[in-house]
């Protein structure tokens, strides 16, 4: 698992950044450098699993959160109404185009 490298494409319009330490390689135990991902002991995950990452793709499914930059909306509220309960407020808008 030595040659593997991933690329996250994004807009730079949304301002990502990554949490630290979330990014994750889904499948990989970190005991097979240079072998492959299905070879058994795989600890991650189980053996269909592991089978299945290796004979469906040349890299393994990566997840990661990431946080992104809070755009201002330019919004209007017409009428809305709002809900408290445990000094939480809901506010609930109508969608004014539906009929």
């Amino acid at each position: 698992m030595d040659d593997r490298f991933d690329i996250m494409l994004t807009s730079y319009a949304l301002d990502p950044q990554m949490i630290p330490s979330s990014y994750t390689a889904y499948g990989n135990d970190g005991n097979h450098f240079n072998d492959s991902i299905n070879r058994p002991p795989n600890t991650a995950v189980s053996q269909n699993v592991a089978d299945a990452i290796h004979y469906s793709s040349d890299h393994i499914p990566v997840f990661a959160k990431f946080i992104f930059a809070q755009i201002p909306l330019s919004v209007q509220l017409i009428e809305f109404n709002a809900l408290t309960k445990d000094d939480i407020v809901k506010i609930i808008m109508e969608d004014s185009d539906r009929s």
